[in-house]
């Protein structure tokens, strides 16, 4: 069977996030490097977005997406959503005694965060697709 390939309209807040410069610096990391920078970084991003109430939901190289639906219960999502940006950037702060680049590259990240009326669902091609 074929998967669905449908949206459905829906209120929410989505926050991206990625390491600025990522591609450069992970050029001159060994693979193994790169995992362990990343593991650590993203573990630690995660935990902030789940104490905020949000859903991490892809990550994608350097880059994360997480998102927190709208419901009658829950009114403070964009409150949360930025709340735990600010705390990234501080945890990134902290990061940077741990996690050093090659050639003294600055580890920053770069977060954009929206709220609004989005389409969510499955979106994409169903080629090849039996799951």
């Amino acid at each position: 069977m074929l998967k669905s390939l449908t949206g459905e309209r829906r209120e929410a807040t989505v926050l991206f996030s990625g390491i600025r410069g990522f591609t450069n610096f992970s050029e001159k990391m060994g693979p193994a490097e790169v995992v362990d920078f990343l593991n650590q970084y993203f573990t630690r991003m995660n935990e902030l977005l789940v104490q905020h109430k949000g859903t991490p939901d892809k990550l994608m190289a350097d880059a994360g997406r997480c998102f927190w639906e709208h419901t009658s219960e829950k009114k403070d999502d964009a409150m949360q959503a930025a709340v735990a940006a600010l705390e990234m950037i501080h945890a990134v702060e902290d990061l940077r005694g741990v996690l050093v680049l090659p050639g003294g590259a600055k580890f920053e990240i770069e977060i954009g965060i929206n709220t609004g009326l989005m389409v969510v669902g499955t979106i994409g091609s169903d080629a090849g697709s039996s799951r």
